[in-house]
C-alpha cells in the first residue's frame, strides 16, 4: 500500500517534531508509491541529511524511543520509564524504527489510549492535521544558499500546537503563506506602518475578538496605505476567551488607519454581532470595489461595493 501524504506528516511530527515543507512531502509520498508508513519511517531514518539532523541523538534504541515518545506522547523518561523500556524491548525484539513507530501510532490511537489521556490524543491529532496543512501552504524551507535553512517556523508551529487551537494555527500559516508571496506584507502585534507599492498587494491580519489575553496584530494604531493598483486587506477574526462575538464596530475601529484598499477580506471563526449587513455597509465601506465576509451561523456575504 501506497504511502499517503497524511501518513508522511504524521512522520514527520513525530520523527522531528517539525511540520514538513510541501517539497519535501511530496518527495517522500513519491518515494512511497510502494511503501508503506513503516517502510518509508525507515527509509527516512536511514537518509544522509536524517542522521545529520539528528547528530547522534537517537544511535541508541533508547534515544529513539524517548525521540518518539516525547514527540507523539508529550512525556519523557522520568515521566513514563516503564512505557518507554517497553518499546526499547520492542525494538529489542528485531522490529524495525519503522514498525515500532507504527505500532505506537496504533497504541496511542485505540480507544483506550484516548480514554486515559483524550487530551494528549487531541493534541497528536492537530499536530498532524497543521504539519499536512503547513505542508499544502508552504512549498519550501527558507535558505541562505549556504546549506543553511529556517527550520523555525515549521518546529514551531508544531511546538504550539495544543488540543483546542488548530483553526488559529491555520491561521498563522496562512499568514506565512501570504507573506511568502510577492507584494505580500503581514501586520505584528506591534505598531505597523505598512505601504503597497503600484501593483497589487495583499496584506494580511489577525483580529482576536474576546475578552481574553491574546494581542491582534490589527489595532487602531497601525497606519496601511495600499497606495496604487488593487490592493487586498485579509482579516482573520479569532475566538479570544469569553465573550467572543464579533462587534464589527470594533473592526471599524482597528481599521481607523486603513486607506486605498479595494478589496476586503473577513473570516471569523466566532458568529458576528448583529445587524450584519447595515453595519458591513455603513462601516467598512471605506471606498472598497469589494467586500467579502464568512463566519459561523451561515453567514456568507460578498459584495461588490461600487
Amino acid at each position: 500500500m501506497a504511502v499517503t501524504k497524511a501518513q508522511v506528516a504524521q512522520l514527520y511530527v513525530a520523527l522531528f517534531n517539525r511540520a514538513p515543507e510541501g517539497a519535501g512531502l511530496n518527495a517522500w509520498v513519491s518515494a512511497g508509491v510502494f511503501r508503506d508508513q513503516a517502510q518509508t519511517a525507515d527509509a527516512m531514518l536511514q537518509s544522509p541529511a536524517i542522521a545529520a539532523y539528528f547528530n547522534g541523538r537517537i544511535d541508541t534504541n533508547r534515544g529513539y524511543v524517548e525521540n518518539i515518545y516525547k514527540n507523539i506522547l508529550g512525556k519523557d523518561y522520568s515521566q513514563d520509564p516503564d512505557g518507554i523500556n517497553a518499546w526499547v524491548r520492542h525494538l529489542e525484539l528485531g522490529h524495525t524504527r519503522g514498525e515500532t513507530l507504527v505500532t505506537l501510532f496504533q497504541v496511542a490511537r485505540s480507544p483506550e489510549a484516548i480514554a486515559a489521556d483524550p487530551t494528549a490524543a487531541a493534541v497528536f491529532a492537530n499536530k498532524t492535521a497543521i504539519a499536512a496543512y503547513m505542508a499544502e501552504k508552504i512549498t519550501d524551507i527558507e535558505s541562505d544558499g549556504s546549506g543553511n535553512f529556517n527550520y523555525a517556523p515549521f518546529q514551531q508551529i508544531i511546538e504550539t500546537t495544543n488540543s483546542t487551537n488548530l483553526e488559529e494555527q491555520k491561521a498563522k500559516i496562512d499568514q506565512l503563506a501570504d507573506a511568502a508571496k510577492p507584494g505580500s506584507k503581514i501586520f505584528t502585534t506591534g505598531v505597523d506602518t505598512l505601504k503597497g507599492t503600484e501593483g497589487d498587494d495583499t496584506f494580511s491580519a489577525v483580529y482576536y475578538s474576546g475578552d481574553g489575553d491574546k494581542t491582534s496584530t490589527l489595532s487602531s494604531l497601525d497606519t496601511l496605505d495600499g497606495l496604487g493598483g488593487k490592493d487586498t486587506l485579509k482579516v482573520t477574526v479569532l475566538k479570544n476567551g469569553s465573550n467572543s462575538q464579533l462587534d464589527l464596530d470594533n473592526i471599524d475601529n482597528a481599521m481607523r488607519g486603513v486607506t486605498n484598499i479595494e478589496n476586503l477580506e473577513i473570516r471569523s471563526e466566532v458568529t458576528i454581532k448583529a445587524p450584519v449587513a447595515p453595519v458591513l455597509m455603513s462601516k467598512l465601506n471605506k471606498g472598497l470595489d469589494n467586500l467579502s465576509i464568512t463566519s459561523p451561523g451561515d453567514i456568507k456575504l460578498e459584495t461588490d461595493t461600487k
